[in-house]
């Protein structure tokens, strides 16, 4: 926090995720959240870096199944998709931001801040239906 401020990073934080990483990180440093992600976050922005994610992921992510730290179990579970087999060179390329980044950015930003609400909803239904004794486990490709 305090190589960040002095440079103006703080203001960056809110640009992607929660929307406020500098209180997250306030927090982490007070011993309140242990948030691997804060930190790295500000590591790419001390370093004047920033980070890509594949269009495909590279692992599982086995975290919404309920063991996750930060997830419960996501009855519709978003990113759980088939990792990419295919071989991902990462090499240090020069880029320019292209002007809708920033606007795709939120939008992708708020939209994923659905998916927890939409996610309950979806279980709560389950959970109704099941209570009537309807079992959609069919319908989620469990037999």
């Amino acid at each position: 926090m305090e190589r960040l401020k002095p440079r103006g990073l703080l203001k960056s934080f809110g640009r992607v995720g929660s929307g406020n990483f500098a209180r997250m990180q306030r927090e982490q440093i007070e011993g309140r959240n242990n948030s691997w992600f804060t930190r790295w976050y500000a590591s790419l922005a001390l370093a004047g870096r920033l980070s890509l994610a594949p269009t495909r992921p590279l692992i599982n992510d086995i975290g919404l199944d309920g063991t996750g730290m930060h997830c419960s179990k996501w009855a519709l579970a978003p990113f759980r998709v088939e990792p990419s087999v295919t071989v991902t060179c990462v090499t240090e390329t020069p880029f320019d931001l292209d002007e809708g980044f920033e606007a795709a950015l939120q939008r992708f930003v708020r939209q994923s801040k659905m998916l927890p609400y939409v996610n309950e909803i979806y279980r709560l239904i389950l959970e109704v239906l099941m209570r009537f004794g309807i079992n959609l486990e069919r319908f989620n490709g469990k037999r």
